[in-house]
């Protein structure tokens, strides 16, 4: 855990030295991480669109729990955002598929129901963290940047 940490610390001094630009306040990378939005909400899709262009994302979206899977199992997601409201299986079938599929990718459920229960069971069931809705650029910004920050410190 300790080690971890301090890895972590030094991802975020190196990417703080001078000589080294953040493109956006909320960056701490010079790579773009690789984003798969799982979402049918329109508002939703735009909003993480937007964010996606200051948060240095390479942004894919999928409609449903299936296509999802099919995309992950080729190795093109660091960082899934999964929406709680998706039609046909429920969020918790739907973790489940993926975390079988790619268990070293996290997942932030996105949900307008974001209390201490929901997050201890996503957690429980294999996911990274719960992100509320209506989505705000800082906290999707810094949730996708600590997922992927979380997974290259657990590999």
């Amino acid at each position: 855990m300790v080690e971890a940490i301090r890895r972590l610390l030094n991802r975020w001094r190196d990417a703080r030295s001078p000589g080294r630009s953040n493109p956006t306040p909320y960056s701490g990378t010079a790579e773009k991480i690789s984003v798969l939005a799982i979402t049918t909400d329109d508002r939703d899709r735009r909003s993480l669109s937007e964010f996606s262009l200051r948060g240095q994302w390479d942004l894919t979206f999928a409609s449903s729990c299936q296509q999802a899977v099919d995309i992950v199992t080729t190795g093109r997601a660091a960082v899934i955002l999964c929406d709680r409201d998706l039609p046909g299986p429920d969020w918790r079938e739907c973790l489940g598929n993926l975390t079988a599929a790619r268990p070293e990718c996290p997942i932030v459920l996105m949900s307008s129901i974001h209390d201490e229960y929901l997050w201890d069971e996503v957690v429980h069931r294999g996911g990274y963290d719960v992100l509320g809705k209506p989505l705000q650029e800082e906290q999707s910004v810094r949730a996708v940047n600590l997922a992927w920050s979380y997974s290259k410190t657990s590999i």
